[in-house]
């Protein structure tokens, strides 16, 4: 799935170019009424940002174990943003922070192809995943919280 979305998003420069291509990817994999499609949630940078590449692996992991369970697509910030992307965002916007990354993940979970979000664990010590706990919540999506021994 990552080679889709790297495809598909290519030289996005910014948050609104990455969005537009990954809807592109879920328009693809949403063709059946009865697919369904997860999004996997954890911890990236609560711990500060010098464990930032750890956790994003950590999150990896579990996205990649879930799709091998569940045997439907999912997604998560791996799966969206190398390295690459989220520096060329950043430099296009400096001002990038917190807060747009919290819209665009909304905007994700509401765009109408989220069927299950996935949280893993310690999930609560992330402000992010918190929003989008809250989020899924609100938009009645199907809510799993991930065994810390999945692997």
């Amino acid at each position: 799935m990552r080679e889709l979305f790297f495809e598909a998003i290519g030289e996005a420069e910014n948050l609104e170019e990455v969005y537009k291509g990954l809807l592109s990817v879920l328009n693809q994999l949403n063709r059946r009424r009865d697919m369904r499609i997860g999004y996997v949630a954890g911890i990236i940078t609560s711990e500060g940002l010098e464990h930032a590449e750890k956790n994003f692996k950590r999150l990896d992991r579990f996205t990649s174990a879930l799709r091998e369970r569940r045997g439907f697509p999912m997604i998560s910030a791996p799966e969206v943003f190398d390295g690459e992307v989220f520096v060329r965002q950043r430099a296009s916007r400096p001002g990038y922070g917190k807060e747009d990354f919290l819209r665009f993940w909304r905007s994700v979970l509401a765009s109408g192809h989220v069927t299950d979000v996935f949280f893993t664990p310690r999930w609560e010590e992330s402000a992010g995943s918190i929003d989008e706990f809250k989020t899924a919540k609100a938009l009645n999506l199907r809510i799993h919280f991930v065994d810390k021994d999945l692997f």
